[in-house]
């Protein structure tokens, strides 16, 4: 069980001349501390008063640390030198469950400059506060670094899948692999390894995920190279490299065995469309497994869209191939990828688009070089007719590569949708700070709702201590509910460790509480 390691930002240094960081202040922008609070990287820490003894065990407690509506921050204790931590994010639907990966653990507890190896951190929500509940180290058959490069949780945050795309397979070939954890009164144990039916370096794994039982995983693989198209088709022909695939796996009632527990393959989908690439590189599947939606995002823009399955009386079958007008080929249309939980609404992010509108529902086909990359999200509704595009929005304040749309998630009933800008350069911290251009590539997380069938920005999200090439929003998680947000820097110093320089990228992870 993690100890209790939690440190808040002081309130500022001693010399009042020279700005340093996140407001605070000192000489030259090196901080002098004050009350012994230690100075790392441009910001003071201290240490807060000690935890009433019955507060449990906790790492995420940091009284002071900023506004009311300031997030928590986790990880404190799991501080590891280059462990990047919260790289990839999963959160269950009820926000109560959060998996990160890092790329690497703690090994000696006292000292923060030994790693252990690549593993991923669980976090659990109890009644007054988070706390770190489980590492999962990498399998020592999982030696390839990709180990972690994709997560999915199921909605009760019981079942996990952790992706190794380039996972040596049969003839020692980076056919990938996906292993599957559950958790029991005995804490988590590996469930499954499941492979590619017919493995080959198709990237098995780059891309996951559950529905809401966790008894339905979609698997993306792609640079999976048969020609085959739609459901089911001849995987042995690789005559189609970088095409792309997905794979359908279903957890079956019974014993698990040793090799691929109680899973099942069910599905391989291929796109319909020819000259598709990377299929399966974003997926996306309803709560109750009736839908999936594979991106396409590597493809030229003439075979562009996101590919959508429906499953009609225990077969799949494809349905749609969902796009906006005038698409170019520089806009990664697909690269975040989300449904709501009855599978009627898909955002698509595309953080390579250009235009130069801001807001909701402006002009698409306005690019610029200045605005180049400023990324965009598409929001499409399924109604009586199929699937139609609801909402084209942009940053309010958006800027050439902001990459906004690099990712997306969406709430259970599609009315909430949370939107990743990694190349955001906005200094300010925590819910709607005042927006200038003074970190580049800070990153943010934007919030958007829909109130009927309009959409509006919500709130514009920074994690504190912010700083550039932090990169906060490249990865995001929203509950199913949409009551719950978390966002990483995975290079975020802390001040940890033998010396003043602390823990360099060892990684944060902040979740934010929502009305």
């Amino acid at each position: 069980m993690a100890s209790v390691v939690a440190f808040a930002l002081a309130a500022g240094c001693a010399d009042e001349e020279a700005p340093c960081p996140s407001g605070v202040r000192g000489d030259a922008g090196s901080c002098v501390c004050p009350n012994g609070a230690m100075p790392v990287d441009g910001f003071c820490w201290e240490e807060p008063e000690p935890l009433p003894a019955d507060a449990g065990p906790v790492d995420a407690f940091v009284p002071d640390a900023g506004p009311p509506d300031a997030p928590t921050a986790l990880g404190w204790d799991l501080a590891t030198r280059e462990a990047r931590l919260g790289r990839v994010l999963a959160l269950s639907a009820d926000g109560r469950v959060l998996a990160a990966s890092a790329d690497a653990t703690p090994g000696d507890r006292g000292v923060t400059d030994e790693r252990g190896p690549a593993g991923i951190q669980i976090f659990e929500r109890g009644a007054f506060a988070w706390s770190h509940r489980a590492t999962l180290p990498r399998p020592d058959a999982a030696g390839h670094p990709t180990w972690g490069a994709a997560l999915a949780l199921s909605g009760d945050g019981a079942t996990l899948a952790v992706a190794a795309p380039n996972e040596p397979g049969p003839g020692d070939e980076p056919s990938g692999a996906v292993y599957v954890y559950v958790r029991g009164d005995d804490g988590w144990a590996l469930d499954a390894t499941l492979i590619s039916p017919a493995p080959t370096a198709d990237a098995f794994g780059r891309a996951l995920a559950f529905d809401v039982s966790g008894d339905v995983l979609v698997v993306g693989a792609p640079e999976d190279a048969s020609a085959a198209t739609e459901v089911d088709g001849d995987a042995s022909d690789t005559s189609a490299p970088g095409t792309g695939a997905a794979h359908v796996f279903v957890r079956e009632a019974g014993e698990a065995d040793e090799a691929d527990g109680r899973w099942a393959h069910a599905a391989y989908l291929k796109a319909p469309t020819e000259g598709a690439r990377g299929v399966g590189g974003a997926v996306a599947l309803s709560a109750d497994a009736s839908r999936i939606a594979l991106a396409a995002w590597r493809s030229p823009s003439a075979a562009a869209g996101v590919h959508v399955f429906v499953r009609e009386g225990g077969r799949w079958r494809a349905e749609a191939r969902v796009l906006p007008a005038g698409l170019a080929d520089h806009d990664d249309f697909g690269v975040g990828l989300a449904l709501d939980a009855a599978g009627e609404t898909l955002a698509v992010g595309a953080p390579g688009e250009a235009s130069d509108a801001t807001g909701v529902g402006g002009d698409p086909t306005r690019d610029t070089s200045a605005s180049g990359a400023s990324g965009a999200v598409w929001v499409f509704a399924r109604g009586e007719d199929g699937w139609a595009e609801a909402a084209y929005l942009k940053a309010a304040n958006a800027d050439g590569r902001d990459r906004f749309g690099m990712a997306v998630a969406l709430a259970s009933d599609g009315d909430r949708l949370a939107v990743g800008a990694p190349g955001e350069s906005g200094s300010g911290e925590g819910m709607d700070p005042l927006d200038d251009d003074d970190a580049p590539a800070a990153g943010a997380v934007y919030l958007f709702e829909r109130s009927g069938a309009r959409w509006a920005q919500a709130a514009y999200v920074k994690p504190m201590g912010t700083r550039a090439e932090d990169g906060f929003g490249r990865q995001l998680a929203l509950g199913r509910v949409g009551r719950r947000l978390a966002s990483s820097v995975p290079t975020r110093t802390l001040p940890l460790g033998r010396t003043s320089a602390g823990t360099p990228n060892a990684g944060l992870l902040f979740v934010y509480d929502l009305d």
